[in-house]
């Protein structure tokens, strides 16, 4: 049966035919019977019912979330300084100013923060409503896209905008795109603006030159509803969905929820890692019926009256496997710290631990058969994100503190390639963002030649099974090549390069490629 609005799945363990308890949802198909029967609900367009007084409820029509803890979520905008007569005609616009509040049915989940997580977005939350997130905007008809001021934002990003995705291709939002954005502090935009270069949270933090868009938000008087629209650059406006991922802490809109979790699905299952924390009642893993839990979740703005969505979801289990879509984007769990010193491979052989003297050009290499003066490193790293991380050195100055890459004396460019011989040495550097390209830096190897040359010191990634240390040099164009990581035992040198043949073939040097070992 095909239906021309979303739907979601309700198992009959958990509740029968009549027992959602929605108005307005319509039994519309079943499948299976006994206790795999599932029926499957209908929600009807937007609707509204009293809840007290003069100020309404809107119930949102939504569809299914994708992997665990994906949910739809509607942004509610309530409107400050209306006592009664919520849908009667103004005579000018007034500005309302809002704060966030996430609910799981009745039960307040907490206030979206005006902290931003670690890489620079929106989506934690506090039970503070001092800590929230404050927004002011000038109400307009519906088919125009404004800004939502935020308050206390600094002057270069003052408003609540879109920035597009780190692992996007292209800038556009779209059915039969997996493209997707974050919701972060921007510059302003025009309305109906294509994606611009400019300002915002996440490149701050990451170090990035990601387009945004901060005028994409609409008003609807009726429902009280504020929605994202972006604006792809041919200045379409396909459908957009915003998802938000609880313990992970952020908010993104996207054109298409199934290429998005179809798109990563192979590589965050790879992982293997562990499962977020879906809401109740729990999720069960039906992997040919794919039967859906449900529950309902909250969002409203809070100001001096009462404004909530009814968002549906339903959680979908792709696997028995653990998993978190999340990991693959950049946001894990806590992580651990952990301080080992570094011993050298090759193959199962070991040849030796990781000296903390540097050879006379600055860098890493001398090897030593006991942990006494061995190099010592100390990392944060979440068993589900591994990843592009910093090793800072003990003992180590403030200026340069961290184990990373420096790019070789006689390397052309920043980038290590397949069929070329260009490398980097592994040495003391300042620190770089996740992800950053090769920039200029203090390094050992300039304190000593007096040169010039570029770093990256959030190349490592660890393999908590193994308990391994392997780098990733990150390119100028972010593209990332297979690195080999060489131990050139006559300069008592430890280089990385994408190309090892061609390195020898031009360096003429006796080397072997070994690997690194993080013993505690």
């Amino acid at each position: 049966m095909k239906l021309d609005v979303p739907i979601c799945a309700l198992a009959s363990p958990y509740r029968g035919k009549n027992d959602l308890q929605l108005s307005g949802s319509v039994p519309v198909a079943t499948q299976g019977s006994g206790l795999r029967e599932t029926w499957i609900y209908k929600l009807e367009p937007a609707r509204c019912s009293t809840l007290r007084s003069e100020v309404s409820v809107c119930s949102w029509s939504t569809g299914f979330a994708m992997y665990h803890t994906l949910y739809f979520v509607t942004l509610l905008a309530c409107l400050s300084g209306i006592v009664s007569g919520i849908s009667a005609p103004r005579a000018e616009a007034k500005s309302t100013t809002c704060k966030l509040q996430v609910l799981q049915s009745s039960t307040p989940r907490g206030y979206i923060s005006s902290k931003r997580n670690e890489s620079g977005e929106y989506g934690i939350l506090t039970n503070s409503s001092t800590e929230a997130i404050e927004v002011t905007f000038t109400p307009k008809n519906t088919s125009t896209q404004m800004d939502l001021s935020v308050t206390g934002a600094n002057v270069n990003t003052p408003a609540l905008g879109a920035i597009v995705g780190f692992f996007n291709e292209g800038d556009d939002l779209k059915a039969g795109s997996y493209h997707y954005a974050y919701i972060g502090l921007t510059s302003r935009t025009p309305s109906g603006a294509v994606p611009q270069t400019a300002v915002n949270s996440f490149d701050q933090v990451q170090n990035y030159n990601r387009k945004i868009e901060s005028a994409i938000w609409s008003f609807n008087s009726s429902t009280k509803s504020v929605t994202p629209q972006w604006v792809n650059t041919d200045r379409s406006t396909p459908q957009n969905i915003l998802l938000y991922v609880d313990k992970q802490n952020v908010l993104i809109i996207t054109g298409d929820k199934g290429k998005f979790g179809e798109t990563f699905k192979e590589e965050f299952e790879a992982q293997g890692a562990t499962p977020v924390e879906v809401f109740e009642p729990p999720l069960h893993s039906h992997s040919l019926t794919h039967s859906h839990s449900f529950t309902e979740i909250l969002l409203n703005m809070r100001f001096s009256l009462f404004c909530a969505a009814v968002v549906a979801f339903c959680p979908i289990a792709v696997s028995s496997q653990s998993t978190n879509l999340w990991d693959l984007i950049g946001f894990g769990t806590r992580p651990s710290q952990t301080t080992c010193r570094i011993r050298v491979y090759q193959g199962t052989k070991p040849l030796g631990y990781l000296s903390s003297q540097r050879n006379s050009y600055g860098e890493y290499g001398t090897l030593q058969d006991t942990t006494v003066g061995a190099l010592s490193v100390t990392f944060s790293v979440s068993r589900n994100n591994p990843n592009q991380l910093n090793l800072k050195v003990g003992g180590a100055s403030a200026d340069m503190p961290m184990l990373g890459g420096i790019v070789g004396f006689t390397t052309t460019n920043d980038n290590l390639v397949s069929g070329s011989h260009h490398y980097a040495y592994i040495g003391l550097t300042s620190q770089t963002a996740s992800g950053s390209t090769p920039v200029q830096g203090v390094n050992s190897f300039d304190k000593v030649q007096n040169f010039e040359r570029k770093v990256q010191s959030a190349i490592w990634t660890y393999d908590s099974g193994k308990k391994q240390l392997a780098p990733q040099w990150v390119n100028a164009d972010r593209t990332m090549a297979g690195n080999y990581l060489l131990h050139v035992a006559d300069e008592k040198a430890l280089v990385l390069t994408a190309d090892k043949t061609e390195f020898q073939k031009v360096m003429n040097v006796t080397f072997s490629e070994v690997a690194l070992g993080c013993v505690a």
